[in-house]
């Protein structure tokens, strides 16, 4: 007979931990709060809420038919 696990794991400070088991209630911090810690923490992540993101190799920016500049890679996001 096949079995699926699945569990949930919050860490936090006790008065959340206990709003948590006793209402249901789930603290999280807003998506700019990872995207400004420091990137050295595991939990920072300067692309937290991007809705897109690409890689761009040989990449030109061109302003009225000309090019203004050039770089060998650059990355396109969109944050909404």
């Amino acid at each position: 007979m096949e079995r699926n696990y699945a569990s949930f794991i919050k860490f936090g400070e006790k008065l959340f931990m206990e709003r948590l088991l006793l209402e249901g209630e789930v603290f999280c911090r807003p998506i700019d709060y990872f995207t400004s810690i420091a990137q050295d923490d595991l939990r920072g992540d300067k692309n937290d809420g991007a809705a897109y993101l690409k890689q761009i190799k040989d990449l030109k920016v061109m302003l009225k038919g000309t090019t203004t500049a050039t770089a060998v890679s650059g990355q396109h996001r969109r944050i909404f």
